[in-house]
């Protein structure tokens, strides 16, 4: 009895010890497991420099069916893996490029990103002399986060980018500086020579920005639009207003077929709906962009319509929305933002759209002259 009853209790204690064991050794199996699913996820994100990284009971490595061209499952062990959501297509060589793929990926980004990309639209200049801790004080994110935004574009790191911000800001740099400061105390220290001596600086400053920023190839694309359309629309709402009252009003002098949109209260909807394959539409927006132009532009894109858009920052969603985009600089001395340089780019698109039409658009200024002369518009005839 009693050699039977030490055999039970060995016994017992064998399976205690030998179900003991096997539950460590399946903790074992399962942390052995995880850090091969954590191995192969970490290596996707390093071969491919980017990105949103996801578990998948897919499987051992096979090709992802994301849609996405470029995109790769990598497997370990029997049912899980990882994948690859998101791809580039190279890193940007230039900031023109870098701004392109921001402005294509930015409604995209996660708040986060989001700022970070405003930040390098908006500013890149001031990009260009920031450390990573002061983007990211700015941008409201952990320096890590602007580590990982340019891995996003294949780009090995933080100073990847602020390279790209000083190559632009190299091309610039030589026109900027040769800027002639105006003189704030021209006429003393009186309040108003200082004001409007800040003024002129700003404007001249402005202007110099603006134009050497127009790039020759879309300038030329843009003229020939509104010169060719059948029709041209242009709309700009609240202070752009007067910047698209003027240009409707130069642009009907050297050809037919001009309409500002937005004038009359609640017939926006109507008078969009003559828009049709052929005509331009002319978007003009400032921050913070008014939600009917930006409407306006995305039913402009959705029934064939060319767009060309006038704003101030390459962050704006006109920028993201028109086919040609030209950045107007809009900085002022106060907390007035400056439309003057709008005027200028303005009479300079109308004046290249009556060179381009020639003898036609002659035409239609004799015919005005001659309507203007009939109904005594003027006080002075001469």
């Amino acid at each position: 009895m009693n050699t039977q009853l030490e055999f039970r209790q060995q016994a017992c204690t064998h399976g205690r010890i030998s179900r003991r064991h096997t539950a460590s050794c399946r903790r074992t199996q399962v942390w052995t497991w995880f850090g091969h699913v954590c191995g192969g996820m970490a290596l996707c994100a390093v071969l491919t420099g980017a990105g949103a990284v996801r578990p998948s009971r897919r499987g051992p490595a096979e090709p992802a069916r994301s849609g996405r061209a470029g995109a790769v499952r990598f497997g370990r062990g029997r049912n899980y893996g990882c994948v690859v959501t998101e791809t580039t297509a190279g890193a940007p060589a230039s900031y023109p490029e870098l701004r392109a793929r921001l402005q294509e990926r930015l409604p995209a980004l996660a708040p986060g990103q989001r700022r970070i990309a405003r930040l390098l639209l908006d500013d890149p200049e001031g990009t260009a002399f920031r450390s990573i801790g002061e983007t990211a004080r700015l941008a409201d994110v952990h320096s890590s986060s602007l580590v990982r935004f340019a891995a996003l574009f294949e780009l090995p790191g933080y100073p990847a980018l602020v390279r790209l911000c000083r190559q632009q800001l190299a091309s610039e740099a030589q026109l900027v500086h040769r800027l002639e400061q105006a003189q704030r105390h021209a006429s003393g220290p009186a309040p108003v020579a200082q004001l409007l001596g800040a003024v002129l600086e700003h404007e001249q400053r402005n202007l110099t920005r603006t134009f050497i920023r127009l790039d020759e190839e879309e300038w030329d694309r843009a003229v020939e639009l509104l010169a060719g359309a059948a029709t041209v629309h242009v709309i700009g709402l609240r202070k752009c207003y007067s910047v698209a009252h003027l240009m409707a009003y130069l642009l009907h002098m050297v050809r037919p077929g001009v309409r500002q949109l937005g004038g009359a209260a609640g017939l926006l909807v109507d008078e969009l709906r003559e828009l049709s394959p052929g005509d331009v539409l002319v978007g003009v927006s400032i921050r913070r962009y008014t939600r009917d132009t930006v409407r306006a532009l995305e039913h402009a894109n959705r029934v064939g319509v060319a767009t060309v858009a006038l704003t101030d920052d390459p962050s704006s969603p006109l920028a993201r929305l028109a086919d040609l985009t030209f950045f107007v600089e809009t900085g002022g001395v106060t907390v007035l933002r400056s439309l003057a340089v709008f005027t200028s780019v303005v009479q300079a698109l109308a004046t290249a759209v009556a060179v381009r039409l020639g003898t036609s658009s002659r035409d239609e200024l004799l015919t005005d002259e001659q309507l203007l002369e009939d109904f005594e518009i003027y006080t002075d005839p001469s």
